[in-house]
């Protein structure tokens, strides 16, 4: 089967449009899109056991270095002498009343704050630490796609995100209300399509995050 990327979505779109002025709107339409739809989960966005490591001395981690830029972490775990302890999620002020202390100790509780995963104390030894959740399929450091990029949102997603696009379009840019609402049941049909794939998956036990 024949790879889609970024680049390959976009002149499907001009061409859909029959217009070839837009190269710069399609791709403003495009990063919308993939921001709109980062948050939902799909059997294709989710991740399980993402390998990181804190560092000792250090109570944070920012997004950017971890291996995947998480929209959401269901279940972080630290790793010591080949057992997992679960870290509990607290919320911000909690953290920082426990980072305010400076301890130095095993880390035991975090939350996400300023695009960061902050730990209640610094961390007495490196840790490796592993991440189960929801990402973004953008480079992780920069949270951004290139034309290249050849991930799910260009292949198994790329109805939804070309629906999307063009409705965005005809919407801000063509002003055609009839084709938008024409856009609108497409989009609504291929999403809802990515649903029940995934619905699927979960309630017959076939679905499997990615491990790495």
């Amino acid at each position: 089967m024949a790879t889609n990327t970024k680049a390959i979505l976009k002149a499907q779109i001009l061409d859909d449009l029959a217009r070839s002025d837009l190269t710069t709107q399609v791709d403003t339409a495009i990063d919308w899109a993939l921001n709109y739809y980062a948050d939902d989960r799909f059997w294709f966005n989710e991740v399980v056991n993402a390998s990181t490591t804190l560092s000792s001395s250090l109570a944070m981690i920012s997004f950017s270095v971890l291996p995947y830029r998480f929209q959401k972490i269901d279940r972080l775990r630290l790793e010591l002498n080949s057992i997992y302890y679960d870290l509990y999620h607290r919320d911000y002020d909690w953290i920082m009343a426990r980072q305010d202390m400076r301890v130095v100790a095993q880390p035991m509780e975090y939350c996400v704050y300023a695009d960061k995963v902050q730990f209640d104390v610094l961390a007495d030894q490196n840790y490796t630490l592993n991440i189960d959740g929801l990402v973004s399929l953008a480079n992780a450091a920069s949270n951004t796609y290139t034309a290249q990029d050849a991930s799910e949102w260009f292949n198994t997603a790329s109805e939804l995100i070309r629906s999307a696009v063009k409705r965005n379009l005809y919407s801000q840019v063509l002003k055609d209300p009839d084709m938008a609402s024409v856009c609108v049941q497409s989009e609504q049909d291929a999403y809802s399509f990515l649903k029940g794939i995934t619905n699927r998956k979960k309630t017959t036990g076939y679905i499997r995050a990615n491990q790495f």
